[in-house]
C-alpha cells in the first residue's frame, strides 16, 4: 500500500507516453483548435462569402417571388422547404468544410495522428449524473471557466479600445456616400478579426505549453513504478531462468533424438563425446549433431548403444572435435581427412551404411 503514496518525481518513460497516448492522454489546446476555426472561418468567408450571401439572397428572392403566386399546399410546402435547405447546405459546404479541415489540421499539427480505440470505449461512469455533476464544479472545470471567461474579457477589451479609436475616424464620413462608410465599416471589422484572431493565437501557443506541462506532471511516475515498468518489459529473473531452462532442455533432447541418427560417436573415452553424421545428398560435410562431457557424454554413449551407431574411442580426435565443432555445423576442413578416414574404417567393420 506504501507504494500508492510514494512521490511521483521521475519524468515518465517512453512506454509510460506511448501507452498514455495510445488511451488518447496527450497535450492538446483546444484554443489553438479555436483559433483555427476562427481563421477557417474568416478565409473561407473573405474568399467565398460574397457567393454564400448572394447565393441566400438569391433563394430568399425566389421565395417571395412564388409564394403569392401560387396556392401552396403542406406538400408543396414541404417540398420547397427541403429543396432551399439542401441548397443552403450546399452553399455552406466550402464554408464547413474549410473550418473542419483547419481544425483537423490544428489537432494533428500538436500532437500528431492520434487513433485511441480505448478513448472512445463507452463508460458507464460518463452516465452517472452524480459523478457528471462533480466534474461540472471540478478544481479542472473551474480552471477551464475562469480560463475561457479571462480570455473573452482580454480579447473584448483589446477589440473596444480598438473600435474606440476606429469610430472617431468614422464619424467625419457621416457626409460620404453609403458605398464609402460600408467600405470604411468593412475594413473596421477585417482589423478587428485579425486583433482578435492574433490574440487568440497567442493565448492557444501558451495554453499549449501549459496543455504539455500538465500533461507531463500527470504523467509522471514515482520510483517503484518505473522498476515495476523495466521488471515488466524485461520480465522476472526467475521466469526467464525458467524459461531458458526449457529452451536448455529443448535443445538438449533434439541433440539426443540426432544421436539415434549419427554415422559415429567418437569418445574420450569417458569424459567427451561427438556423434558425427554425413549425408552426401543433404550436406557438403560431415555434421556433428551432439556432443557432451561427463553425464551427457555417458548418455550419448548409452543412446548410440542402444540404436546400433558405432562407438570410437580416439582420445585426441575427440579432445579436438569437442573443442573446435559447434553442434548443428559442419566440421572445419581441417578435420576433412581424419573424420573421412573414421567414417571410411566404420563402414568396412559394418557399421551404418554410407550414404
Amino acid at each position: 500500500m506504501a507504494e500508492e503514496f510514494q512521490e511521483k518525481t521521475e519524468e515518465p518513460t517512453a512506454k509510460r507516453r506511448e501507452d498514455a497516448r495510445m488511451e488518447g492522454q496527450v497535450a492538446r489546446s483546444q484554443e489553438l483548435n479555436s483559433a483555427a476555426v476562427l481563421m477557417g472561418a474568416s478565409l473561407v468567408f473573405f474568399l467565398g462569402g460574397r457567393k454564400l450571401l448572394e447565393g441566400l439572397a438569391g433563394l430568399m428572392r425566389d421565395a417571395m417571388i412564388q409564394a403569392p403566386v401560387r396556392s401552396l399546399e403542406v406538400a408543396d410546402a414541404t417540398r420547397m422547404l427541403n429543396e432551399s435547405a439542401l441548397e443552403v447546405v450546399w452553399l455552406s459546404m466550402p464554408f464547413l468544410l474549410g473550418v473542419g479541415v483547419l481544425a483537423f489540421l490544428a489537432s494533428v499539427a500538436q500532437v500528431g495522428w492520434v487513433v485511441s480505440a480505448k478513448a472512445l470505449e463507452p463508460k458507464l461512469d460518463k452516465l452517472n449524473p452524480i459523478k457528471g455533476f462533480a466534474q461540472m464544479f471540478s478544481a479542472r472545470s473551474l480552471g477551464e471557466l475562469i480560463k475561457s471567461v479571462a480570455k473573452i474579457a482580454l480579447i473584448g477589451w483589446i477589440c473596444w479600445l480598438l473600435l474606440q479609436k476606429e469610430l472617431q475616424g468614422l464619424l467625419p464620413m457621416v457626409y460620404s456616400t453609403p458605398m464609402m462608410i460600408l467600405s470604411h465599416v468593412g475594413s473596421i471589422v477585417l482589423r478587428l478579426l485579425a486583433t482578435a484572431l492574433a490574440m487568440q493565437l497567442v493565448l492557444g501557443s501558451a495554453d499549449l505549453v501549459f496543455q504539455k506541462w500538465d500533461t507531463n506532471r500527470k504523467m509522471r511516475m514515482s520510483l517503484q513504478e518505473i522498476k515495476d515498468e523495466r521488471k515488466q518489459s524485461e520480465g522476472d529473473p526467475q521466469v526467464r531462468a525458467r524459461i531458458r531452462g526449457l529452451q536448455h532442455d529443448a535443445a538438449y533432447n533434439r541433440m539426443l533424438q540426432e544421436v539415434t541418427r549419427a554415422d559415429v560417436v567418437v569418445t574420450n573415452p569417458t569424459h567427451l563425446a561427438v556423434a558425427i553424421r554425413y549425408d552426401s545428398e543433404r550436406m557438403n560435410a560431415p555434421t556433428v549433431v551432439a556432443k557432451g562431457a561427463r553425464l551427457v557424454a555417458q548418455r550419448i554413449r548409452e543412446l548410440a548403444r542402444e540404436n546400433g551407431v558405432p562407438v570410437i574411442e580416439n582420445k585426441p580426435m575427440a579432445r579436438a572435435l569437442f573443442k573446435a565443432c559447434e553442434v548443428g555445423l559442419e566440421i572445419p576442413g581441417d578435420f576433412y581427412r581424419a573424420v573421412a578416414e573414421l567414417l571410411a574404417f566404420v563402414y568396412r567393420l559394418g557399421g551404418r551404411k554410407a550414404s
